[in-house]
């Protein structure tokens, strides 16, 4: 799905919400037959809990609705798309970017690994 690309590649958790509202109001704007609940299309997202809750949702009327295999594919679809925002939300709030992973060169040419900040301590004097 093409949309899980950006999300699990977003720096910043406002790039992730942005997204996400773009997939809503394409959901929103393409479900013409209303197989995903109000509650998982409305809009504005409000943090990690909303994203639960929505996830939690779909799996209600997912389990409820198996019998139907078109509502089952597009509930699937959205599951995992929130899944994916929530995995990206937990990584950047652990502090984990790739940017602050990555290996760079020093001032003498030599290969380190950068202190992510919960790592960069004071020092003691």
């Amino acid at each position: 799905m093409i949309i899980k690309d950006p999300i699990e590649r977003a720096g910043h958790e406002q790039e992730i919400f942005f997204l996400l509202a773009a997939y809503i109001e394409t959901v929103r704007n393409n479900d013409q037959l209303n197989l995903l609940p109000w509650q998982v299309r409305d809009l504005p997202l409000a943090g990690s809990d909303d994203l639960e809750a929505r996830i939690y949702g779909l799996q209600v009327r997912g389990s409820v609705s198996d019998a139907d295999h078109g509502i089952g594919v597009v509930v699937e679809e959205s599951i995992d798309v929130f899944r994916t925002a929530l995995r990206r939300l937990a990584f950047l709030q652990a502090d984990c970017s790739p940017i602050e992973t990555a290996w760079e060169r020093d001032g003498h040419g030599d290969w380190r690994r950068p202190l992510r900040k919960a790592e960069a301590q004071e020092p003691q004097i």
